[in-house]
């Protein structure tokens, strides 16, 4: 992944996580000047260090790296990752085919219908893995009543696409959430 989209698709998690798009954050990132040259501490991204593992699904046709300290579970493809004290989970796999955007929408759909009080903050093109990706973000309810970041990123594939979904309490501690939610996005590779 080339350091403009690596910095944008970093920042962007961030912002989608931490709410920070009123105070302007998503703006700097998303249209800052692509081919300025970046301080030194902007190339390394946030998540650098986080102690992780790679884990592959061969049915679903990905791999991510995962953060150790999280619990990874598979089914029909996909891969369900949760952080051990419960404030951060994140889903990846498989996604119907067709178009980048209407892949998208269904996806926000599959949010609203299963939370409450869906705000959608932002949308934005950006990549994932080399392939173009539509990330959403906003704040939701659960049935528990607790309120939720999510980051929703859906990646092109052929014959499906990919999704990539990232909820974390709204209370949770960022530095803890938001590093490894990146480490997970970031490192995503199509493997077929």
């Amino acid at each position: 992944m080339s350091r403009r989209y690596d910095v944008k698709l970093a920042g962007l998690v961030a912002v989608s996580l931490l709410g920070l798009a009123a105070a302007g954050l998503l703006g700097y990132v998303t249209v800052r000047d692509v081919g300025a040259e970046q301080p030194p501490s902007a190339s390394a991204p946030p998540s650098a260090g986080v102690d992780t593992r790679r884990v592959a699904s061969r049915a679903g046709g990905f791999s991510v790296r995962v953060p150790r300290d999280m619990r990874v579970r598979r089914l029909d493809g996909s891969l369900f990752l949760t952080a051990p004290e419960g404030t951060l989970s994140v889903t990846v796999g498989p996604f119907r085919g067709g178009s980048l955007r209407e892949a998208g929408r269904r996806l926000l759909g599959s949010v609203r219908a299963e939370y409450s009080r869906v705000r959608v903050n932002g949308r934005t093109r950006t990549r994932v893995g080399g392939r173009p990706a539509i990330l959403s973000h906003g704040r939701a309810t659960n049935d528990d009543g607790v309120r939720l970041s999510f980051a929703v990123v859906m990646v092109r594939g052929r014959p499906r696409n990919f999704a990539i979904t990232t909820f974390a309490d709204a209370k949770a501690d960022p530095t803890a959430v938001v590093p490894r939610a990146e480490a997970i996005t970031r490192s995503f590779r199509a493997t077929r």
